[in-house]
């Protein structure tokens, strides 16, 4: 009976560790997915921001762009109006 369990044990060792080494693998498959997962969440935000820092720098220009016409249009208007009314 002691042999047998002397076996019985070696073999469980040998599952244990085959088992202990799995898990190691397992988890840093795991890790690494992760992290690549990280990078790419952080590229993904990084081009939405680049993307959202643009169309506000354009929103702007437009605004400026807008007055601009607005302030030629109301010059022409009060030209017009001036030299309408003489």
């Amino acid at each position: 009976m002691d042999h047998g369990f002397k076996t019985w044990r070696k073999w469980m060792d040998g599952e244990l560790e085959t088992y202990k080494w799995q898990m190691r693998e397992e988890q840093t498959i795991q890790a690494e997915l992760m992290a690549n997962a990280e990078r790419r969440l952080h590229e993904a935000n990084r081009a939405a921001m680049t993307a959202l820092m643009q169309r506000q720098a354009g929103q702007l220009r437009w605004i400026d762009v807008v007055v601009e016409e607005r302030a030629i249009m109301l010059r022409e208007m009060e030209g017009a109006e001036i030299h309408g009314g003489e």
